[in-house]
């Protein structure tokens, strides 16, 4: 299938328009005219700087200084001429130079400040960290935040995350301490592209095939800073509805010189008194006569542990009053292991060329350990005695189900990147390309034990007024404190597999035009291709115990050492069962199958309907123009990407006459597995083109307004692409993936005004519409004899019930973000060491959208005076809706969130700062609820408190 989304005839007028002010008024340069070069330095810490503005006097001449902190300047006139330099946070400079005829190189030119002659000992700290972010941002054509990776103190365990839900417009969902997916301005994490220097990162999935990327399982030691992009210029990648989180890696050539830094420490956990030590390491130095060689290399390793009490309530409504039905206490455990390692270099050619490679690995474990209990009442509305509640109800014919899961996962990702960038034609010509590839591979292991009580037991449940906690007891009926008394004892076993291969090259080249005013045109490709494979095994089995068989299921009991036995919440409750161990049962199942029915054809099934492959590829171009008019700068242009997409899967054909239930089961597996022997393959594609503008305008010297409209896509998942259809004769239910799914589209609108003041400091405020439509949908409805064709579904399923997904309705996310960040030394003399920071948005979602946050609120405050440094930073999400659904009782909020942190640190050397952070001070737990306009508590999780200690320093 193929769709053509041509921009509308308006759009195409304002496009041609815009590129047409870059080309006009045109006029030769003059022979006599030269150029000027040089470099903008630190001068308290040699470091270069990026995104200085060098301009020329009394004109609208003017450039920003690169990473390097390099600058050209075209069309200087011969003769005298003062260049006038500044960068946020330092003292402005005017430089005499006279000009001839062709390159004039001029001194490296240093700029200082009275904040670093202050204390000295800081200044490559917080400010300097802030100073180069806020210049980037300042001086960037397009709407984004850029912050740097120090502004927010030390991070835990090095989660990029929990520096991320600190920057505007960002939200982490049900994340208390161990933020793993981001959200920008209300799109979900799927639309939100990551890339580390612009390249896309895989994030392999072994169960589950979505689009969102794990931003925990990161080494933060290797980022310099990050860029929240929000109106995407046609220069980048047009899939995040959200926008784009850009990591910037660490380069040699930012400070120049050589230096280790090192960090190491321990976590406590209050809840379940549990240590975990991490520990980093990162190496700069430049090299060669003329120190044109860098090379910058990190190592970090980490741990968390995360015990958590979980309590769940369930609910039904017969004759439309909601009733209590369920209850369950869940003691969790999460364990997490990472190891990162990043390499980089850079060579400089010249002044005027350079190339760079990079390399970073990833390794990442995670055990999940899951203990549930439940007491619940059977699926109708018999089982209970008249009169129940949303806080009281008696069950007549109710169970008890224990329940053991244990999730074990790896993963490594590697990355591989080279660039290089030049300039040409005196300057007036840039060209930079790349290359990248980046495998990724995840192993996933679940096993999963189950005790199902007998659906005998008379238990009254009580829900304390307005509160999570129930109080029950047994009255009568069969307990499973010997799991021999249970109706079944169960375990499945499925481990999986999942590789995610992303490759990709580009070039672009960037023309100064020889116009009146300052102008280029800028021209590039880019290709992308991903590709996603997943496969998984599976085994399910009853053993043969109870009424089922002679065996006594009472081997699988964990021990009482184990936390699953421990007291939860405080002490409030004892767990009412003794749970099962799953490695256990799995291991005895493959040492003593005799002694377990293997439900050999539903574990056949359920496998091959997760396994299959998708490769994706993405072809780009785009022309775009910039042009500044005195205190206006105008940006233009149109992307185009065309998607090819193919997919396999294995296709089930029934194989008639079925087999007896009574035949052999060795006879059923082979017949299944022969029915499952079939392969499906797809091709779509898709075209998609994106225009951007970009307006700026400069009100004062510090005022800054900026007005963007772009557009962009939201790629359905994965798992939507692949051929997959599987069928339940149990259910009379056909279930199939539409390949031929377009993508969700967004026009976004976007206007801020940003005001920069000294000495280091930004307060914004913007306001932003996106209108989003061909959202992706489930649809269920009669197998019709069209549908079937138009699936290619068997004919001897019409009739039954027909599931699979479209693109259906139309939604819209709106909202302003407002955002402060100062050092109030430009208040006060003694107001120096401290520096403040606010943000807050307001987003509005309609049609339903879940993931909105309605309101979002951090606030920070930093004292820093040697030797003590004191932060103290505070984090607000507002109740938003979790999980949407056609059915209002079905709806599922997360309730609103504050998280407090504190840091302390004390410099007794550079190499030696010994620090400690408090994490969750105030003990926020997550807790959901259900039902539009009527508060039924479901979801209760208590974390606990996070102590985080150690020492850092550099030499």
């Amino acid at each position: 299938m193929t769709t053509l989304l041509l921009p509308s005839t308006g759009r195409v007028l304002v496009l041609r328009f815009a590129l047409a002010a870059c080309l006009l008024p045109c006029s030769a340069s003059a022979q006599s005219d030269g150029s000027v070069t040089g470099q903008v330095i630190n001068e308290a810490t040699g470091n270069s700087l990026a995104n200085a503005v060098v301009a020329l006097a009394g004109s609208s001449n003017s450039v920003v200084t690169d990473r390097d902190g390099r600058f050209l300047l075209l069309r200087v006139p011969a003769g005298p001429q003062s260049l006038n330099v500044t960068y946020t946070g330092l003292n402005p400079r005017t430089v005499a130079i006279t000009v001839t005829a062709g390159l004039n190189n001029v001194p490296q030119v240093a700029l200082s400040s009275e904040i670093y002659k202050m204390d000295s000992f800081v200044v490559a700290g917080v400010r300097e960290g802030n100073s180069l972010a806020i210049a980037a941002q300042r001086n960037a054509p397009n709407l984004k935040t850029i912050v740097a990776t120090d502004a927010y103190g030390n991070l835990a365990d090095g989660n990029l995350g929990e520096f991320l839900k600190r920057v505007p417009g960002i939200g982490v969902g049900d994340a208390v301490d161990e933020v793993t997916q981001v959200r920008v301005r209300g799109a979900a994490a799927e639309h939100t592209a990551v890339t580390m220097d612009g390249t896309r990162l895989p994030s392999p999935q072994a169960k589950g095939d979505g689009r969102e990327f794990a931003i925990d399982q990161l080494p933060a030691d290797f980022i310099e800073r990050i860029e929240v992009i929000k109106a995407p210029t046609p220069d980048m990648d047009g899939d995040a509805i959200g926008g784009t989180v850009n990591l910037i890696t660490k380069s040699a050539f930012d400070t120049q010189r050589r230096y280790l830094q090192y960090a190491t420490g321990a976590n406590y956990r209050t809840l379940g008194k549990m240590t975990s030590y991490f520990g980093s390491m990162q190496y700069s130095d430049v090299y060669g006569r003329e120190r044109n060689l860098g090379m910058f290399l990190t190592a970090s390793y980490s741990e968390t542990d995360r015990p958590q009490d979980y309590l769940q309530l369930e609910y039904d409504q017969p004759a439309g009053v909601p009733n209590l039905r369920s209850f369950r206490l869940q003691p969790d455990y999460k364990g997490r292991k990472r190891t990162g390692a990043g390499l980089r270099f850079d060579y400089r050619l010249s002044a005027n060329s350079s190339l760079s490679a990079g390399l970073m690995y990833n390794y990442y474990e995670a055990i999940d350990r899951r203990r549930r209990w439940t007491a619940s009442i059977n699926n109708n509305a018999t089982g209970r005695l008249p009169g129940a509640t949303s806080t009281d109800i008696t069950l007549t014919a109710g169970q008890e189900q224990m329940q053991s899961q244990e999730i074990l996962t790896d993963q490594q990702v590697f990355s591989l990147q080279v660039s290089g960038k030049h300039r040409l034609q005196s300057g007036s010509l840039r060209l930079d390309y790349g290359a990248a590839y980046a495998p990724a591979k995840s192993w996933e292991d679940q096993s999963l034990f189950q005790v199902r009580g007998q659906q005998n037991q008379r238990r009254t449940l009580s829900r304390e007024p307005g509160g999570f906690f129930i109080t029950t007891q047994l009255i009568s009926g069969t307990d499973i404190l010997s799991y021999n008394n249970a109706r079944q004892v169960d375990f499945t076993y499925q481990p999986g597999r999942s590789s995610e291969d992303i490759w990709g090259a580009h070039l672009n080249a960037q023309k100064n035009l020889p116009t009146a005013l300052p102008a280029y045109l800028k021209a590039g490709f880019r290709i992308r291709g991903q590709s996603r494979e997943r496969s998984t095994d599976r085994w399910e089995a009853i053993y043969r115990s109870g009424a089922n068989g002679p065996y006594d299921a009472n081997r699988f009991k964990l021990t009482v050492g184990d936390r699953s036995s421990a007291r939860l919440f405080g002490g409030r409750y004892l767990t009412l069962v003794v749970f099962g161990d799953a490695k256990a049962a799995v291991s005895h199942f493959f040492q003593n199958p005799a002694e377990w029915n293997f439900l050999a054809v539903d574990a056949v099934t359920r496998s091959m309907q997760e396994n299959g492959e998708v490769s994706e590829m993405v072809s780009a171009g785009y022309l775009m123009g910039d042009v500044r008019a005195g205190r206006l700068g105008l940006l233009a242009g149109l992307r185009m990407e065309q998607t090819n997409i193919s997919a396999e899967s294995p296709k089930f054909i029934q194989i008639r006459p079925a087999l007896p239930s009574s035949a052999p089961i060795d006879q059923q597996v082979a017949r299944v597995r022969q029915e499952w022997a079939h392969s499906v393959k797809v091709k779509s594609d898709y075209q998609n083109w994106f225009p951007g503008l970009h307006a700026r305008y400069g009100l004062t010297q510090g005022l800054l307004a900026r007005a963007s409209y772009s557009e962009n896509i939201g790629r359905p998942p994965f798992g939507n692409l692949k051929p997959l259809t599987s069928i339940s004769v149990a259910g009379l239910s056909v279930t199939q993936n539409n390949t031929a799914l377009k993508p969700q589209e967004s026009k976004n609108y976007d206007l801020s005004l940003e005001y920069y003041f000294e000495p280091v400091g930004v307060l914004s405020a913007t306001v932003f519409k996106k209108e989003i439509k061909n959202f992706i949908s489930s649809i269920n409805t009669p197998l019709t004899a069209e549908l079937a064709a138009q699936y290619d579904v068997e004919r001897d399923y019409i009739g039954w019930d027909f599931r699979t997904q479209t693109n259906s309705g139309d939604g819209e996310i709106n909202g302003f973000e407002l955002a402060y960040n100062q050092n109030l030394g430009g208040v006060a003399r003694w107001l120096r060491p401290i520096s403040v920071m606010a943000n807050f948005t307001k987003s509005k979602g309609k049609g339903r959208l879940e993931g909105v946050i309605p309101a979002i609120w951090n606030l920070g405050l930093v004292y820093e005076q040697r030797p003590w440094t004191f932060r103290i930073q505070m984090n607000h999400q507002d109740t938003y809706l979790q999980e949407a659904n056609v059915d209002p009782f079905l709806r599922r909020f997360k309730m609103e969130q504050d998280n407090l942190d504190l840091s302390l640190q004390y410099r007794f050397r550079p190499w030696l700062n010994p620090f400690i952070d408090f994490q969750n001070v105030l003990g926020e737990k997550i807790q959901q609820t259900q039902v539009d306009g009527l508060y039924l508590p479901r979801t209760l999780i208590v974390i606990g408190k996070r102590i985080n200690f150690g020492v850092k320093g550099r030499f």
